[in-house]
């Protein structure tokens, strides 16, 4: 999706709407199906397949003590996939513009700049762990289990000087509260159906939930 704003609506009504159905759960992962178009490089991330796993660990920690399980896996199963493709669908730049759309230039831009910085910083901390892992195997140490203290020390490390040099900028800068912009989107006509579909699937939930 191009528009960020349909995609945000997207994904937060499709994230409701897995929470609270297991039928829009599953109509969820057949939304993600038809939108995610780099299925591979996800099913490739070891993050991702860490977060399914613990997720896996507790719905199954769930299922023995009361039942439930296999409902609490297959829903946060289809919100980490959203979340999933939001992060790779994500565009420098649209998280502050559709806050400053929602909220307005003063708070809108206070929530946009702290979502861009968080997603920006993530996007810094996946190179930091790539470089890590080269400079561990040239120095022939292998196996992630192993060099997992050592690399979390590292990023924590890195990760407080750069927050305390942002921080540092800011206020050189003389940033207080707000700013100006004139957020832009574009989007495609087919756009406006994959949102129709994702709000349909959320009122179905909705529904589900009220019958029940």
């Amino acid at each position: 999706m191009k528009d960020a704003r349909l995609r945000f609506l997207s994904v937060v009504a499709l994230s409701i709407a897995s929470f609270m159905s297991v039928v829009a759960a599953m109509l969820t992962v057949g939304w993600w199906f038809i939108h995610e178009k780099q299925k591979r490089v996800i099913f490739r991330s070891i993050p991702f397949w860490i977060y399914l796993g613990i997720i896996g660990f507790f719905g199954l920690v769930i299922q023995v003590e009361s039942g439930g399980g296999l409902s609490y896996i297959l829903r946060l199963g289809a919100i980490a996939l959203l979340a999933a493709w939001t992060y790779r669908e994500f565009r420098s730049g649209e998280f502050l513009e559709v806050a400053v759309w929602i909220f307005g230039k003063k708070v809108g831009f206070e929530l946009g700049l702290v979502a861009e910085m968080s997603i920006q910083g993530l996007r810094v901390l996946e190179e930091d762990i790539e470089r890590i892992r080269m400079a561990l195997i040239l120095k022939g140490r292998r196996g992630w289990v192993r060099t997992l203290p050592t690399t979390l020390s590292l990023l924590l490390m890195v990760t407080l000087r750069r927050a305390d040099a942002q921080a540092s900028l800011l206020a050189l800068r003389g940033y207080q509260k707000g700013g100006e912009l004139c957020p832009e989107f574009s989007r495609q006509s087919r756009e406006l159906l994959s949102g129709s579909a994702a709000l349909a699937i959320f009122f179905l939930a909705l529904f589900l939930t009220l019958l029940v």
